[in-house]
């Protein structure tokens, strides 16, 4: 007997760079969600035109050049501390580079497992303590393997190489790809030999993630040395062309604040309509036509809150023995973040690493579970109420009026409903 615990609807520096420029890069790019990202871009720019105004030494503009681009950068609003690790491994490889000291080494494999913690993802440069990563998959059915094998069946961005690459042009901001494109080249030019191998790591990352249908923000991590490396040819012609060049930051920035409100929680829903209109992509908010990654931000407390009143409705014997289990992390996550406040027990999901942590004695007496079709809990379960419904006009359209069942009589020991409920993705 297998229980279909699963949605009602799926969608499911730096080159040449003083140490100092790319350890402030690295701070911006990590507080890049937090509200001080305005604040960082108002400060970046004030730095650049008194730099401008009043510097003598190129390399003045070339640094905030830098600094503009990585303030204002739209795809760095995914994953700030997979980002923020990947800058730290480039930096110390780029003194690893430079000053040729075999001991940086001990650094970068430590900053690169912590990154692993992190997100995977890290593996994909190439750099990484392998054997502890091995060692916990062993042990634990390798589940990261089961996770990329998955992968392309459930994420798949899809589209040719040409469409992977149209999607880093718009993603990384389209006025971008002047400065990384430059960037690529100094690499494989003889003045950025020395570190080419960002160029050769960002090329290889382009084929595995467009061969493996990767989405278009994995790249984004990579494009820190390249538009280290633009920086200093744009320093170059900056001197040599001086009124053509200054013009590019300021068009990158007003560019970089008009996209900003796609990627980032800066407009209310309903002026982002009146603004932006519908998004028309798969997964977008009903009412408002945000894309998903806006819409993903609303209605979790609200679902965590109808949740506890459907458990603080059971009978009191009923609360002791009741388990809360959701079909995919991101609820788990939602009643672990707000779950506390309304006297909830800890959620289970067969999702990603919520499985390995375990069912936390549950017994399947009383199961509430939330987006789950009714049929497919009535092949584990003899009772199958239909206890709430969610509403949230702005949430992808998959969590608006998703069902919210208790469970009752489990048809077979919930240890084996526990084995089916596994899956990774």
């Amino acid at each position: 007997m297998e229980l279909m615990l699963t949605d009602v609807s799926k969608s499911s520096i730096v080159a040449a760079m003083p140490a100092g420029s790319s350890l402030r890069a690295g701070i911006t790019t990590l507080y890049r969600r937090l509200d001080l990202a305005p604040a960082v871009l108002i400060i970046a720019g004030i730095s650049f035109l008194v730099h401008v105004i009043f510097g003598t030494n190129y390399g003045y503009f070339r640094d905030e050049l830098y600094m503009l681009a990585m303030s204002q950068h739209p795809a760095f609003g995914y994953d700030v501390f997979d980002e923020f690790w990947w800058a730290l491994c480039a930096t110390i490889l780029l003194l690893l580079l430079r000053d040729e000291r075999p001991q940086r080494w001990l650094t970068f494999g430590l900053v690169a497992g912590l990154g692993l913690l992190t997100k995977e993802t890290i593996l994909f440069w190439g750099f990484a303590l392998f054997l502890p990563f091995l060692i916990w998959n062993t042990a634990n059915g390798w589940a990261s393997f089961q996770y990329w094998a998955n992968y392309p069946h459930y994420h798949s961005a899809g589209g040719s190489p040409l469409v992977f690459l149209s999607n880093q042009i718009l993603l990384m901001n389209p006025v971008s790809v002047l400065l990384w494109g430059a960037g690529l080249w100094y690499f494989f030019s003889a003045r950025g030999a020395r570190y080419r191998v960002f160029g050769w790591a960002y090329l290889i990352l382009f084929v595995l993630f467009a061969v493996i249908g990767g989405k278009p923000y994995f790249l984004a991590p990579a494009y820190l040395p390249l538009f280290a490396g633009g920086a200093m040819l744009f320093g170059e012609w900056h001197k040599r062309w001086r009124r053509w060049v200054a013009v590019y930051p300021v068009v990158l920035v007003v560019i970089g604040v008009l996209l900003a409100p796609a990627v980032m929680p800066v407009l209310p829903p309903a002026v982002y309509r009146q603004v932006y209109g519908t998004s028309g992509s798969a997964g977008a908010g009903d009412s408002y036509g945000l894309p998903q990654n806006l819409a993903d931000r609303f209605g979790w407390e609200e679902q965590v809150a109808l949740i506890a009143q459907v458990y603080h409705s059971l009978p009191p014997d009923e609360q002791r023995v009741a388990c809360i289990f959701t079909s995919n992390y991101g609820k788990a996550a939602a009643l672990v973040q707000f779950g506390g406040r309304y006297h909830l027990p800890e959620p289970i999901s067969g999702h990603n690493a919520f499985y390995l942590w375990g069912p936390h004695g549950c017994t399947g007496q009383v199961i509430i579970t939330i987006n789950i079709a009714q049929e497919d809990a009535a092949q584990a379960f003899r009772s199958v109420t239909l206890a709430a419904r969610t509403s949230c006009a702005a949430c992808v359209d998959f969590e608006n009026q998703a069902p919210i069942l208790i469970l009752r009589q489990p048809k077979v020991p919930f240890a084996v409903l526990w084995a089916h409920a596994q899956y990774y993705d």
